[in-house]
């Protein structure tokens, strides 16, 4: 379980023209939650992320997807309880390679996958031991007073890890940061938040930049944007509170998922259904033609979560019954 550090409410700009944007139209505003230092002392203790792994208590199974004609380095699924609900679905997917140059942390190699509840207005992040094929849940949480928490209701259609700090898009706000030294263990129970006099999570127990990108279906009726925000070790970079864009650009990618960078060489995904309509790459270079791939990923391909130091990168697929960790080598 994690605890929302900071709340960042995202200034969006008016409909823009393909090519590069002004980036002064792109600022965050950083605010932050005064309950969450209360709260933390009334728990007066935080488990690590290598404790959460220790407590992992479902497997992964190594399968190959049905469609994609991308070539595998990782491939997983679910459980057959997570991979089969109609309640969560996976959006989200970072790694320790985004947390540390190392590529561990704490020591270990770790994939962060979110899923959103459409059912319960939850968010829920899974911790995958990547050595051992074994994964818990976490539920996301925000303090609502100095005693007391409220599930997070967003899409976390994308995730980021970096240091000691989560952030989580919030589709119509802007980004949420969730603070990684601050994860409790709770007592069981059906409810969120405080039951009487302890705590319960509907059952869960426990220099670069910042990406974002925009979801269209239709490009020609409304273009999307990508801007990038710097980050420090831990944390955004503040001004005043203000975090300022370092890129900005318009693009035409219809029906976008997920993206990473490295300088101006982007990798996209996009989505187009369910199986057999398995997802595109694209490869785009700024300033350049993007070159596709059809066909690369398995259907229903969401985020994307690149690793320096395997380079390889990570995407997950979001239908019931066709849910995949899945890896690709860097090209």
């Amino acid at each position: 379980m994690k605890l929302l550090l900071l709340y960042i409410p995202l200034v969006l700009a008016s409909p823009c023209k393909i090519g590069p944007l002004p980036t002064d139209d792109f600022t965050l505003q950083v605010t932050n939650n005064p309950h969450l230092a209360p709260l933390s002392a009334i728990f007066n203790h935080s488990i690590t992320v290598s404790q959460v792994l220790d407590s992992a208590n479902r497997d992964l199974t190594k399968k190959s997807p049905p469609v994609g004609k991308g070539p595998l380095t990782v491939s997983w699924t679910w459980n057959a309880g997570d991979s089969n609900t109609l309640k969560w679905v996976p959006q989200g997917i970072t790694s320790s390679a985004d947390a540390d140059p190392s590529g561990k942390h704490d020591g270990r190699e770790s994939l962060l996958v979110s899923w959103y509840s459409n059912l319960t207005g939850n968010v829920r992040v899974s911790f995958v031991d990547r050595a051992k094929g074994r994964y818990r849940h976490a539920l996301l949480v925000e303090p609502s007073t100095d005693d007391n928490y409220v599930p997070v209701d967003v899409h976390a259609g994308g995730i980021v890890w970096s240091g000691d700090q989560l952030y989580v898009v919030d589709t119509t706000e802007g980004i949420r940061v969730f603070d990684m030294k601050n994860i409790w263990e709770v007592e069981i129970g059906d409810k969120v938040g405080k039951v009487g006099d302890k705590y319960t999570a509907a059952g869960y127990r426990t220099d670069s930049t910042l990406l974002v990108g925009e979801f269209v279906r239709d490009s020609s009726k409304n273009a999307t944007r990508f801007t990038k925000y710097p980050l420090s070790t831990d944390s955004l970079r503040t001004n005043e509170d203000v975090v300022k864009a370092t890129f900005a650009h318009c693009v035409n990618f219809e029906r976008m998922q997920g993206a990473f960078a490295l300088g101006d060489k982007f990798h996209i995904s996009r989505s187009n259904g369910r199986t057999p309509k398995a997802g595109d790459l694209f490869r785009w270079t700024v300033g350049k033609t993007a070159e596709v791939k059809n066909g690369w990923f398995m259907a229903g391909n969401e985020d994307l979560s690149y690793n320096s130091v395997r380079r390889e990168y990570y995407t997950v697929s979001e239908y019931e019954k066709e849910r995949f960790i899945l890896g690709y080598k860097y090209s």
